[in-house]
């Protein structure tokens, strides 16, 4: 672990001195200067977000304990229950990253949204918050951690999400079933190489021009970070964008094949 920590100091050290500003400074391609503006830099305020936090520290103030997962790249690494505010601190969605799902749901105006790792649904309000008019299938192997995404999918009176229960081997081409396509999906379930590149794979057979993947923690380990290299170079996919924590893919038709390290 130490030694894949000074690897990642390393990787960051390179990483900014390529980043381009998350401004938009430097940038010159169209589509990505607009995703600069509308994304990144939109630091909206507006009452479903204020929601969203608010039920985020009513999460952090339970203090039950929840079983650890028993799926995943760190299945072997939680033994004991965890408490639900540690899991809201360190394994959910930072508020500023969640912000990123909510303004690029929003911008490309998504309507078929699919999460991959539910945990206990902070990722999944800013998603279906941000297309009430669309839909969230989500899904999670542990059902103690539905039941908790649930309670906070109500609270905020959404009723636009659907809960898959059990390995995502067996969920995933159930879920891809009941869409016409996918407009949106975030992966941040398994992070294994063989895992997250088999998602990826599998989600490829519905996607169109206009759709957006959003991976989670790249960098989690040597697997997760070449899983994501290969999906950069995947044929299907024409802009990458590597915000260090996370990676995101346009499949965009008629341009010519770009990645950005963008700093944020």
């Amino acid at each position: 672990m130490k030694f894949y920590t000074i690897k990642l100091i390393f990787q960051y050290i390179v990483y900014r001195f390529s980043a381009k500003s998350g401004r938009g400074h430097g940038i010159h391609s169209p589509f990505i200067y607009d995703f600069t503006q509308n994304v990144l830099s939109q630091k909206s305020n507006d009452s479903k977000l204020i929601s969203i936090q608010r039920q985020r520290q009513n999460l952090i103030k339970l203090k039950g304990l929840i079983s650890p997962s028993n799926f995943g790249a760190g299945a072997k690494l939680n033994l004991k229950p965890v408490s639900i505010a540690s899991v809201v601190c360190k394994q959910s969605v930072l508020p500023r990253f969640g912000q990123i799902l909510y303004n690029l749901c929003k911008w490309m105006n998504s309507q078929y949204i699919m999460e991959i790792g539910t945990s206990i649904g902070v990722s999944t309000m800013y998603l279906a918050s941000a297309c009430e008019n669309g839909s969230v299938v989500t899904l999670e192997g542990e059902d103690s951690r539905i039941a908790i995404a649930n309670s906070s999918i109500k609270r905020l009176g959404l009723n636009n999400v659907v809960f898959l229960q059990g390995n995502f081997q067996q969920t995933l081409p159930l879920a891809l079933e009941s869409v016409p396509k996918l407009d949106f999906v975030f992966f941040d379930g398994n992070h294994t190489k063989e895992a997250t590149l088999n998602y990826f794979n599998l989600c490829l057979s519905k996607v169109h021009e206009n759709s957006v993947f959003v991976f989670d923690d790249i960098r989690w380990n040597d697997e997760m970070y070449e899983a994501w290299n290969e999906i950069v170079e995947n044929l299907s996919v024409t802009i990458s964008i590597d915000l260090f924590k996370m990676g995101i893919v346009f499949f965009r038709k008629g341009i010519i094949k770009q990645h950005f390290n963008i700093n944020y």
